[in-house]
């Protein structure tokens, strides 16, 4: 007979050859049977031609199910019965062949395996909480009776190392490690130490008052880590003592050595109140320079532990006399030296040079102007040494009329040992071959308001051979110790170019989300990128955005301060144009972007260059061990020609090459 009433297929189970099962196989209308016969087949085969499958394989001997064909949706046991965050649990039952989530109390996790149709391994998530286990196919949820127990202890925290190694009281340390995000407190050798946990692996420590050399430890709820190495505690931090200084007196520039103890981790040193540069050389000694404004008084040196003050006093004497000129205007001129000069002018530039060849500008302070420190029209053989030049020009929509120095096609420029300041681009050369910017330190451009230039140093349209190194190029917001905030773009610029050596140079500072230290710009072609120092340059270190032919070799770049909105890498390389990229080889750097997410960025390429050739480069963590603390900047200039000519910046007096 017929089981079914309507046009359909009913089934019975029935024994088989050889382990087989057979089915016997009924063709059915209104009831009635209208065929029938036995086949060799497996219920799944059966449930294939079947609609009504479920009922058929029921009464051919199945266990009962959840209504897809499946045994039914029980758990049984699980364990552990507890356990913290990533624990994995094995849970045990029945009808697990199409589970799609596990729930540990609500919380779904992302890791479970089904490992047969009665067992799952299912890993507890990170929001789970004390609670029932459940299992969902996409017809039912099967949960336990008895509850996981989610043990909220978390794990110690794991130091791998520090940097530096050693200090005084005072310095900074940075930790690095793992589960620093709840610590409460840090230790150096058991004496409690400020901290701040700047993510889950990295915590910046200060070694405090009375620490001895022993392990760092770390403590969280989840335990205490100690270093495996210890911190050696160079010196206790006593107050500055000043012994003595030389020489005596000195005009506004001049250098002054100071001599005692306790200079480690000095913040300032005043000349009878007016504040100075300087530079520690050592605990027992300071390099200074009188800055300008000072008067006859006492020398003073600050710490974190306190302030010393001379005994004696030092005398200012009048600065080296230059003789006052109103502005200078050469054409066509040849063979003209200006030496010992103070150059200003109200109405324009304050040198202009036309079509004149053999001029030297030396040991002269030029500025304020009302235009370009010095325009350079044509010519060839100009030398520029060792001047003080600073514009102070108000800016203007666009461009080249508050440069420090702007030339265009003048053959044989040689720029060497300058201090150059607050210009609109402080160098910009253009049209021109043979270009040589040696030695010089360079400060704070101011981009206009339409973005014009910005720039340290610019090479743009229709140059070749172009020589930058040695300089220290600087750009900072500190308006305490600069007439200008910095507003710079890029700091080291090249475009439209063809062959430059940018080498040995010190490139500090950078806000700009688009902007680089140092960049190969639209058709820039052979450049040739090596050995200089980039530190914090904002978004970005190096960038290849153009150009054929491009060498980035052996650089140290460490970019601490990323800029919203900008792409935040070390070295990149990227055709940001239509002209050829490529080959760039970019080898034996050392180069790491620290993002604000505590994130490590240190190449990026972008396409378009191919071939890129990547070989024996330092990144990521390592490269940020290796670069701290930064390498110091050189002094002010960092190559002078002979006699520099007095500046407030100037650290660097000696005559000679």
């Amino acid at each position: 007979m017929c089981l079914t009433q309507n046009a359909a297929i009913d089934s019975e189970h029935t024994g088989g050859n050889h382990g087989q099962n057979m089915i016997l196989l009924k063709f059915c209308i209104g009831g009635e049977m209208v065929y029938k016969g036995m086949y060799r087949l497996s219920i799944l085969m059966v449930c294939t031609l079947l609609a009504g499958c479920a009922g058929a394989a029921t009464r051919a001997g199945s266990t009962s199910n959840n209504g897809n064909g499946n045994n039914s949706l029980v758990i049984t046991s699980f364990s552990p019965a507890s356990g913290s965050v990533s624990t994995t649990v094995t849970i045990v039952g029945t009808g697990f062949l199409h589970i799609r989530d596990v729930a540990f109390n609500g919380a779904t996790t992302a890791s479970f395996s089904v490992v047969s149709d009665t067992q799952i391994n299912a890993t507890v998530p990170a929001n789970a909480t004390t609670g029932p286990i459940s299992v969902t196919t996409i017809h039912s949820t099967a949960s336990t009776t008895n509850t996981f127990t989610v043990d909220q202890t978390t794990s110690p925290p794991q130091i791998s190392s520090f940097s530096p190694t050693g200090g005084a009281p005072g310095t900074s340390v940075t930790i690095n490690g793992s589960g620093f995000s709840t610590a409460s407190s840090v230790n150096f050798n058991g004496s409690s130490a400020s901290f701040k946990a700047t993510s889950d692996s990295q915590i910046a420590a200060t070694v405090p008052s009375g620490a001895t050399t022993g392990d760092i430890g770390v403590t969280d709820t989840g335990g205490t880590a100690v270093s495996t190495t210890a911190f050696t505690v160079t010196q206790s931090a006593t107050a500055p003592q000043i012994s003595s200084f030389t020489p005596t007196s000195g005009s506004a520039g001049t250098s002054v050595t100071i001599s005692g103890s306790g200079f480690t981790g000095a913040t300032s040193v005043t000349f009878n109140g007016t504040t100075a540069t300087f530079t520690v050389t050592s605990d027992s000694q300071i390099g200074t320079s009188v800055p300008t404004g000072a008067t006859t008084g006492a020398i003073s040196v600050t710490t974190s532990a306190g302030t010393a003050t001379s005994s004696a006093s030092f005398t200012v004497s009048s600065s080296t006399t230059l003789k006052s000129s109103g502005p200078i205007n050469l054409n066509g001129q040849s063979n003209v030296t200006l030496s010992g000069l103070h150059i200003t002018s109200t109405t324009g530039d304050c040198v202009t040079l036309t079509n004149s060849s053999n001029i030297t500008i030396q040991q002269s302070e030029i500025g304020p102007c009302a235009g370009n420190g010095i325009k350079i029209s044509g010519g060839n053989t100009i030398n520029i040494y060792d001047n003080y030049i600073h514009p102070d020009a108000p800016l203007y929509p666009c461009c080249d009329v508050s440069d420090g120095i702007f030339s265009s096609g003048a053959n044989g420029l040689t720029i060497w040992g300058n201090v150059i300041a607050y210009g609109e681009a402080n160098i910009e050369v253009q049209y021109a071959d043979t270009v040589k910017v040696v030695g010089n330190f360079l400060l704070n451009p101011r981009n206009t308001s339409t973005g014009s230039r910005g720039e340290n140093f610019q090479s743009w349209y229709g140059m070749s051979n172009v020589t930058v190194e040695n300089n220290y190029t600087l750009a900072s917001e500190d308006t305490t110790l600069y007439t200008f905030a910095a507003n710079q773009e890029d700091s080291i610029n090249l475009g439209y170019i063809t062959t430059a050596l940018v080498d040995n140079n010190y490139v500090e500072g950078g806000q700009s989300p688009s902007g680089c230290g140092i960049i190969a710009d639209d058709s820039a072609n052979s450049m040739t990128f090596s050995s200089n120092i980039l530190v914090n340059t904002g978004e970005c270190g190096i960038g290849v955005g153009s150009g054929t032919n491009q060498v980035v070799s052996g650089n140290q770049v460490i970019n601490k301060t990323p800029v919203s909105g900008g792409g935040n890498t070390a070295i990149y390389v990227w055709n940001q144009y239509s002209a050829p990229c490529g080959p760039v080889s970019v080898d034996n750097n050392i180069a790491a972007e620290v993002r604000s997410d505590g994130t490590i960025s240190s190449f990026w390429n972008g396409g378009g260059c191919d071939p890129v050739s990547l070989s024996n480069n330092t990144w990521g963590q390592a490269a940020v061990n290796a670069l701290t603390p930064a390498p110091a900047p050189p002094a002010i200039p960092p190559q002078p020609y002979a006699c520099p000519a007095p500046s407030p910046y100037t650290t660097q007096h000696g005559c000679g090459m």
